[in-house]
């Protein structure tokens, strides 16, 4: 059974992993985001890369600045709207830093007001809903 027409919005989930050690064996922090506009996705990604890259050792901080000012964001996005994953990760210090966006399909939450989405680090985008399932590459 398919949820009604207009109850579900295609997306992007986001999702920002820090691990305690190098081996990334101990989760430390999860940060969450859901957009509906790929740009927006990776925009969230390149300012967090950016403000984290100035703490980084030398070598880690060029990795860092080519992926966001180069490249490699522009690569993100295109696979966002290929409907394929993407996602790049630091090493920092002695910690390891992932960031992931994949498409999926927000279900909108009747009768819950402006909290339907709610996230994990407090942000609330603009749209509402909560992700149902991974999009598929065919949709």
């Amino acid at each position: 059974m398919t949820p009604a027409k207009g109850l579900t919005k295609p997306g992007f989930w986001c999702e920002r992993r820090t691990y305690r050690s190098l081996s990334a064996d101990a989760l430390a922090s999860v940060a969450t985001y859901g957009t509906t506009n790929p740009a927006q996705a990776i925009r969230k990604i390149r300012v967090d890369v950016r403000v984290l890259a100035s703490t980084l050792p030398p070598r880690e901080m060029a990795r860092a600045f080519k992926w966001a000012n180069e490249r490699g964001c522009l690569g993100a996005l295109a696979a966002l709207h290929r409907g394929e994953p993407c996602g790049f990760s630091l090493n920092s210090h002695d910690a390891w830093v992932e960031w992931s966006v994949r498409p999926v399909v927000f279900l909108a939450l009747a009768g819950c007001g402006a909290a339907a989405f709610c996230l994990s680090n407090g942000e609330r985008p603009a749209e509402r809903g909560t992700p149902l399932a991974p999009r598929s590459h065919t949709s």
